[in-house]
């Protein structure tokens, strides 16, 4: 510190040092902590002052945070979640953020509305417009004049300003919608709804006119827009399961294929069908072209519609190989595809809606 003209001593980092210079590290239990004699302190003094007695050690410790902070051991026993409609408008807020992120700035106040949130559901006191009450929570961290405005709004309208504007705010919404799009993130739906798109079919008349320029994810994400919104059964997630691991099986008999995400989670709709495959003989690398080979498989059985991302391998595949050629020939320029704007899109059938 060269203000205070203070150095650290010569060689005091590589001084060896012995056992008994360090302070002795020990463990005890959850259930001796209540024979501690600061811990008991702090039990005993609570007794004194009237509280009920624990049944047990458990109980005990379990209140001590609280009892510190003058509260009950009761009540911090099994808390339950307070100010949640309040929370709620800040988790509102912060989605609102993060969607539709505008500037940068936008992604940390989506960020900080949560932590609003998450500070809200663990105060130990509910939230009233009482100017004590505000006080109090006006002293917590993240808490500030923005902050307490809002709150203060939501006792007398039950919302706020600032949730109103992003809800309702057009190139906000316009965003909110191109994202939509499987391909456009925030930053190209900004630039669309910037020179005035504001929906799908805005952006397939840009596309078929050639106003515009899309990546090809982006241009597969227009051709099959509904059909990524679709939710599917499990019936039909099944389906894809059963399609997937046929064409494994074929190259890899041994494997073990499983159908997880949603499915397995047991939803009644799903948005995709996700696929694990282990192999007894592949259990810290995966063989050389084995998805682009299983890939090429259900191609040639009409099975997939679209390849979304490239597959590593594919490039190293020889035309011809008894057991995989390359796939990459059937691949569609979708943006190269110039459509009238009287197309009509619609979700591919239900055995050939897998993209990969």
């Amino acid at each position: 510190n060269r203000k205070r003209h203070l150095s650290p001593r010569k060689g005091w980092m590589k001084k060896p040092r012995t056992a008994d210079e360090f302070a002795p590290i020990t463990v005890a239990k959850a259930s001796t902590l209540a024979d501690n004699e600061a811990i008991g302190r702090i039990i005993r003094r609570r007794q004194e002052d009237g509280d009920q007695p624990c049944s047990s050690n458990e109980s005990a410790l379990g209140g001590i945070t609280n009892v510190m902070r003058g509260g009950n051991a009761q009540q911090n026993r099994s808390p339950s979640k307070r100010n949640e409609a309040l929370a709620s408008m800040f988790d509102e807020l912060a989605n609102l953020q993060k969607e539709c992120p505008l500037t940068n700035m936008d992604k940390w106040r989506g960020y900080t509305y949560n932590l609003v949130a998450g500070r809200l559901r663990h105060l130990d006191f509910e939230v009233t417009p009482d100017k004590d009450i505000l006080g109090a929570v006006r002293g917590i961290r993240g808490f500030g004049n923005s902050t307490m405005k809002k709150v203060k709004e939501f006792f007398t309208t039950g919302t706020c300003e600032k949730l109103n504007l992003l809800r309702t705010d057009p190139t906000r919404v316009a965003v909110r919608e191109l994202t939509k799009i499987w391909g456009v993130g925030p930053v190209k739906a900004s630039e669309l709804a910037g020179i005035g798109y504001r929906n799908i079919a805005d952006v397939r008349r840009g596309l078929a006119s050639g106003d515009i320029n899309l990546s090809d994810n982006a241009c597969v994400g227009v051709d099959c827009y509904e059909d990524f919104l679709e939710k599917m059964d499990r019936s039909e997630v099944k389906m894809i399961g059963d399609i997937v691991a046929a064409a494994i099986y074929k190259h890899y008999p041994e494997a073990e294929v499983s159908t997880m995400g949603s499915y397995r989670r047991g939803k009644a709709q799903c948005g995709d069908a996700d696929v694990l495959i282990v192999h007894p003989g592949f259990v810290t690398s995966t063989p050389n072209g084995s998805l682009a080979r299983i890939l090429r498989s259900l191609e040639k059985d009409g099975h997939i519609a679209n390849h979304l991302t490239p597959v590593k391998g594919a490039e190293d595949l020889v035309e011809g190989d008894s057991q995989v050629s390359s796939f990459q020939d059937s691949e569609k320029d979708f943006c190269s595809e110039r459509r009238t704007v009287d197309d009509t899109y619609r979700a591919a059938p239900a055995t050939s809606r897998m993209h990969t």
